[in-house]
């Protein structure tokens, strides 16, 4: 008889609550099936081990910010960005980033990127509060956070230009010259992962224009992974 025919998959049937580190055996159904994902979300765990983390700014206060225009020069007014300090020992995987128009007279016309810049300012961190998603505080997280409102403070001293990464999933189309509505579909893109910062860089949403008085609402949500 070949080995593999004699052989007996031993496991426990149902949940598990193990802490870190613990010894286990393998997870079967009650059919005797090898279980290999978690009957909780996607994000659970890493939720449950204190790991993610959000960042919001509910809404501006004046226009899209200079710094956040595609093209525009070092040391500009920002009023969304996360930054990963040097030395911080871990990489900020973004999972989800939101965004939303509250109100504006001249809609901006054309796509939203993801923005990038290789050195830190040297600002201390201004405004904004990172939460953890499990306790609910704002603790534990090795990011700075650079949230304002307007637009008329808040430049990032010493910062290079902020850089044109990717595409994000929203559109914006201007109907008219003044639409009442500026069609930005959907309201949070789920990133699932696929951008990452590392220790010494940082990240800011860009869009194409400036538009006129655009009122915008922001969030950002991410997962700090230990780096070897």
């Amino acid at each position: 008889m070949d080995a593999y025919d004699s052989a007996t998959m031993c496991g426990e049937v149902g949940p598990k609550v193990k802490g870190l580190g613990a010894l286990t055996g393998l997870r079967l159904g009650k059919n005797g099936q090898l279980i290999k994902s978690s009957d909780r979300g996607r994000y659970a765990e890493d939720a449950l081990n204190g790991k993610i983390f959000s960042c919001t700014l509910n809404a501006t206060a004046t226009g899209i910010a200079a710094g956040q225009i595609v093209g525009a020069v070092a040391t500009s007014v920002i009023q969304f960005s996360i930054f990963n300090p040097l030395g911080s020992g871990k990489a900020l995987v973004f999972l989800k980033f939101g965004m939303g128009v509250i109100s504006q007279t001249t809609a901006v016309a054309g796509p939203v990127f993801h923005g990038f810049f290789r050195s830190l300012p040297t600002n201390a961190s201004i405004g904004g509060t990172i939460i953890n998603h499990l306790s609910m505080t704002a603790s534990g997280s090795v990011a700075i956070p650079y949230v304002i409102a307007s637009q008329t403070t808040g430049t990032m001293t010493a910062a290079p230009a902020v850089q044109v990464l990717c595409a994000a999933n929203f559109q914006s189309t201007a109907v008219g010259s003044t639409p009442t509505v500026a069609f930005y579909t959907p309201a949070v893109e789920n990133l699932d992962g696929s951008i990452a910062l590392a220790p010494g860089t940082g990240w800011a949403p860009l869009h194409s224009t400036a538009g006129s008085a655009v009122l915008h609402g922001y969030s950002l949500t991410w997962l700090e992974v230990d780096l070897p």
